[in-house]
Order: C-alpha cells, then structure tokens, then sequence
C-alpha cells in the first residue's frame, strides 16, 4: 500500500497519540508531546524520518497495546506498522530505537548506532529529553547527570555528525532507562 504525501505522518502521529494515551513524562506532561517534539527538533521535511521520530517510544512503551483506527482495532507491534502500510525505512528506523526483553544495553547501543535515522533520532531524543524545563522537582543529581554526560556528548555529536565510530565510546548514561532524566509514566507525576 502506497501512502500520499502527508498520509503516513498523519498515521504515526495518530497510532502514537493513542498509544501514549494516559502516559505521562516526570514533568507530568502528556507523554505525546516527547515524541512530537522530537520530530519536530529533527527540522526536517523527510516524511519517512519525522514518522521514526513520533514512533520512536511506540514500540518500547505501547506493544501489545489495542488501539482503534479508523473502524478496526488494531494490536501496536512492528506487524502491524507494516500491515499499516509504513515503508521499511520507517520499521528498520524504529526497530533499533525500541529496547526488547532480553536485549543489553550494548546490543541496544550497537543496534542505534548502525541505523543514521535511528543515530539522528536519539540525538534530538537525548536532547529533548535533557531539558530541565520539563522537569519537575529536578535534584542535584539530575542536574550532575546532564552536565557530566548529556550535554559534553551532545556537544561532541555535533561536531562529528555523520561518524558514529567513536559514538560508543562517547554513549552517554544518561541514554540508559535508568536514569531519572528520561521514561514514561502511567499517571501524571506527583498524583
């Protein structure tokens, strides 16, 4: 299936509203706006890389989730992005952005790191998500964190965007889920 111009975008952003649906950042923000404003920090007109960048905690966050589109109801999962009509650019571009069970973090780092639009997505991802202004009760940690590792990697990044064969030696913590920085909530913080 052939999408038109706009079509596929409109999908992504649809299938990940519903999905993030009740979803909330530690800011206590809809989680929606993450994914959104990481497309729209990637200031590109490439329909195929905006819809990598509205997907890209879809699969991770939302998988076996049942949503409805149009009159069908339809199970999140990387078969459905296909039946949905989604060029394998945008599959192949989310796949290495979406921890699976099982996998370490270095397979994980390995998988962003081979993929360019998954490389250019988790830049602005990273960046979006070091944004203290989304934060809520930000600590000292949070703020140490950032200083040493997000921001001297992203500066390093940007310097030496298309070489990604010292990325991993740069990778920084504060790309791993286990920091306070990133991740999904189920409820608004703080209620």
């Amino acid at each position: 299936m052939t999408m038109r111009k706009g079509e596929m975008l409109s999908k992504a952003i649809l299938i990940a509203t519903l999905g993030h649906t009740n979803q909330f950042d530690k800011g206590g923000n809809p989680y929606i706006l993450h994914p959104l404003t990481v497309m729209h920090k990637l200031k590109t007109n490439d329909e195929e890389l905006q819809c990598i960048a509205v997907l890209h905690d879809v699969m991770e966050d939302c998988t076996g989730k049942r949503i409805v589109l149009g009159d069908r109801e339809v199970v999140i999962s990387f078969q459905m992005l296909k039946d949905e009509g989604f060029s394998d650019r945008v599959i192949e571009g989310v796949r290495p952005l979406t921890k699976m069970p099982g996998q370490t973090y270095e397979e994980y780092k390995a998988g962003v790191l081979a993929n360019p639009d998954a490389v250019a997505v988790k830049k602005e991802d990273l960046r979006t998500n070091s944004d203290l202004r989304r934060l809520k009760g930000v600590t000292e940690k949070d703020i140490h964190v950032l200083l040493s590792t997000c921001y001297s990697t992203l500066y390093w990044m940007e310097r030496q965007p298309h070489d990604t064969t010292h990325l991993a030696r740069a990778w920084p913590s504060c790309w791993h889920n286990s920091l306070p920085l990133g991740g999904v909530r189920s409820s608004p913080a703080g209620s």
